[in-house]
């Protein structure tokens, strides 16, 4: 059984997923699901593997680069 979930987005981008999800079905000349437009969008795209020194290192780089964005930010 597939496991259904909900995600927050803002009214721009669930405005912008509506219309390119009618683009892709005018396209293909059919009705899709949400799920069926996501694997036409993305593909059969796997979730990268990592190891936890590889997942713990970009954790760390994200973060990093976080704070530097923020200082740029708001200096």
């Amino acid at each position: 059984m597939t496991q259904t979930t909900t995600i927050s987005v803002s009214e721009k981008t669930k405005e912008l997923l509506y219309v390119k999800k009618k683009e892709i079905e005018i396209k293909l000349n059919k009705t899709l699901s949400w799920d069926e437009f996501f694997q036409e969008v993305f593909g059969e795209a796997e979730v990268p593997k990592l190891s936890d020194e590889e997942a713990e290192f970009l954790k760390r780089i994200v973060s990093e680069d976080r704070k530097k964005w923020r200082t740029r930010e708001f200096a």
